[in-house]
This record gives structure tokens, C-alpha cells and sequence, in this order.
């Protein structure tokens, strides 16, 4: 009865040793797997840990693609903008994944160019995919977009179309041209001189002027003094002009004269005009003189309204800070050197400017 009692004790434990095996006797894990995540939002360069359930389940990890993520023990690397799926599995082939989404959102063309009436839907690239997208115009009177990203051409000039993600805390932005007709020569407004606002002079009396050459209003300053600076603002937002080229553009505006000669400009004391993508004069500029004597890389005036074409390719360099970009112009002046007296004479002849009117209307940069 003993002996009997000793083999039922010995095959209940053998049962019991032998219940981690299958009928063909290898070694089984569990027959589910969890990770602690389904889905992670990463950005390029965070890290971030995944764990399995059942805890301490042996399990090899793999990635659908390297180059959005890795995954080392668990530990997920993101590496560029897209979709991974990150997978933990046992030697039994029980696996779970989590998939990875590094978002993106960028939309194309920028610019994208438009007539009066026309329209162009927006090409975005999101991800997630179905993330939403919202759109807005930085200017209904030029352009509008609707839910979809279609622009439709409403008025002459240039604005910022913007794409927004609140769940993804994304924006992706693209400048917008839009043409008064189809075959109108492409141009950029820089300004339409339409609001004082964002323009500086050391002249006297900054004011918006009915005597526009396009639209209701001009800029307008009186020049008394021999240093009087003319014209100077910061172009905000900058304009996006990258499908032009120092060889394909040109900087036109309508400039405005009383009197030229009483201007008093030489080729010494000459006037010059500097479009920059800096934000600021002297840097990543290109910039053009005018006074009464033409020369190369120069220009001249006359009484009343002169309508100035200025080719990049007349222009000089001076890249302080860098180059000039045509994808970020965001600076314009035109300006006078300014006079000193000699001996402080105040009646010196060639000191004299006479004080007028200077006006200036529709700033523009385009194909010349």
C-alpha cells in the first residue's frame, strides 16, 4: 500500500513538472502578450519605454522601419517623421505591437500662385493620416480657403495660407501670390502701401496720401532736413519669392518727386535703395543708388511720379551676416546718404535741399 502511495506521489509530481511543456515536450510561454502601449506620439530624437505584460516574458523586439524607429530592449527611438510598428514576440511566435507615429504636417506649393477667380487645392502631408486639419488666410481680400485647403483668388497681391493640428500642436505655413490676371507677369506685393503701419521715416509727417498709382492710398513724407532718411519698414510676414532668381528678378515701386534736383543728390552724396532678408539694413542685402548722374548699378529721378523697375542683376551684394534669399525678403529703405556741412556752413550751396513732398506706392518684387 506504501509502494502504491509513493508512485501516485511521484507521477502527480512529474505531471506537475511536465505541465510547462507541450505534447512534443519544448518549453511554452504565455498564449497572450500586451505591451504597455498600442500607439506612441514621438517626436524626432525622443525616446520612449514599452514594457510586456505577462512582466518578464522573454521576447525578441523588431521595427517595420528603422529609419522612423528603433527599438533596443523595449526602448523606441524616433528618428525621422513617418509610421513604424514596433513588435515584442516569444519563441513561440505569441506577439503584440505598438505602432509609432512621428507627425508631421507640411503642405505644398508655397507659393502657390493664383489669378482673380482661381483656384488650387493645397497638398497637405499629415501624419497620423487622420489627424485633423484646420486652414485659415492671413487676408480674405486676397484669398480664402475653405475646410479642404482649396484657395480661391479674390484680389491682386500676397498673404500666408496656414494649415493648423491642434492634437498634433503642429502649423505648417505657404505664401500665396495671387495675379489680377492668367499671363500677368509674376510678382510679389513687398507692400501696397495701403496702412502707415510698420513704416518709418526721419522725414516729417508720415501719412497715407490719396495720390495713389494703384489702390486708394500712398506713402507719403515731407524731406526738409539734409539727413532726412526717406523710406524704411520690416515686411511682415516675410515673402516667400523663391521661384525668381538674381537673374530673373527685378524690385519695382512708383516713387513720387516734387523736385529731383532740389533733392541735391550726387554721386557722393547719392540715394540708395536696399531690399534684405534679414530684417534688417546691411545684412544679406542687395541695394541700388540713384542720384542725378546714372551710372552702373544706379538710377535716376525725376519730377513727379516715376515708376522704378530695378533688375537683382543690377544690383550690389553686400552680404554681411550671409546672402541674400529670395525665399525670406523682409526688409525694404530707400534712403539718402546722408550730408554733412562743411565748416558748419548752413548756406553751403551744395548742402541745399529744397523741402518737398516724397511719395511711394506699390513695392513689389517680380520677373522683369
Amino acid at each position: 500500500m506504501k509502494r502504491l502511495f509513493t508512485l501516485l506521489l511521484c507521477s502527480t509530481l512529474l505531471a506537475a513538472c511536465n505541465g510547462a511543456q507541450d505534447d512534443g515536450g519544448t518549453s511554452t510561454g504565455p498564449s497572450e502578450l500586451s505591451l504597455s502601449k498600442t500607439t506612441l506620439m514621438m517626436k524626432v530624437g525622443e525616446q520612449s519605454i514599452l514594457t510586456v505584460n505577462p512582466k518578464g516574458t522573454p521576447v525578441s523586439w523588431t521595427t517595420s522601419d528603422a529609419d522612423v524607429a528603433t527599438v533596443n530592449l523595449g526602448i523606441v527611438t524616433a528618428n525621422a517623421f513617418g509610421t513604424a510598428v514596433i513588435t515584442a514576440a516569444t519563441a513561440d511566435g505569441v506577439s503584440a505591437s505598438c505602432t509609432v507615429y512621428v507627425p508631421t504636417l507640411a503642405i505644398t506649393p508655397s507659393p502657390a500662385l493664383l489669378t482673380i477667380g482661381s483656384s488650387l487645392r493645397m497638398e497637405v502631408t499629415v501624419i497620423p493620416e487622420d489627424a485633423v486639419v484646420t486652414w485659415s488666410s492671413s487676408n480674405d481680400e486676397i484669398f480664402t480657403v475653405d475646410a479642404d485647403g482649396t484657395l480661391t483668388g479674390v484680389g491682386p497681391g500676397n498673404g500666408i495660407v496656414t494649415a493648423y493640428s491642434e492634437e498634433l500642436g503642429l502649423t505648417a505655413t505657404a505664401s500665396v501670390n495671387v495675379s489680377k490676371e492668367a499671363g500677368e507677369p509674376m510678382s510679389f506685393m513687398l507692400d501696397d502701401c495701403e496702412s502707415i503701419e510698420g513704416w518709418e521715416t526721419t522725414g516729417k509727417n508720415l501719412r497715407l496720401d490719396s495720390d495713389a498709382q494703384e489702390g486708394k492710398y500712398c506713402i507719403a513724407i515731407d524731406v526738409e532736413e539734409m539727413t532726412d532718411r526717406f523710406f524704411q519698414r520690416v515686411i511682415e510676414p516675410a515673402v516667400d519669392a523663391s521661384m525668381l532668381s538674381i537673374a530673373t528678378a527685378a524690385l519695382m515701386f512708383d516713387l513720387y518727386v516734387e523736385d529731383a534736383e532740389g533733392l541735391n543728390l550726387t554721386r557722393t552724396r547719392s540715394g540708395e535703395v536696399e531690399l534684405t532678408s534679414a530684417g534688417v539694413n546691411d545684412k544679406k542685402e542687395r541695394h541700388w543708388k540713384f542720384h542725378n548722374d546714372e551710372t552702373e548699378h544706379s538710377f535716376t529721378i525725376q519730377n513727379g511720379w516715376n515708376h522704378i523697375k530695378l533688375p537683382l542683376s543690377d544690383s550690389e551684394a553686400w552680404s554681411s551676416g550671409g546672402s541674400f534669399s529670395f525665399d525670406n525678403i523682409n526688409w525694404f529703405r530707400l534712403y539718402n546718404v546722408p550730408h554733412t556741412k562743411k565748416n558748419n556752413d548752413p548756406d553751403d550751396e551744395e548742402l541745399r535741399r529744397t523741402p518737398q513732398v516724397m511719395k511711394i506706392d506699390n513695392i513689389r518684387i517680380g520677373l522683369k
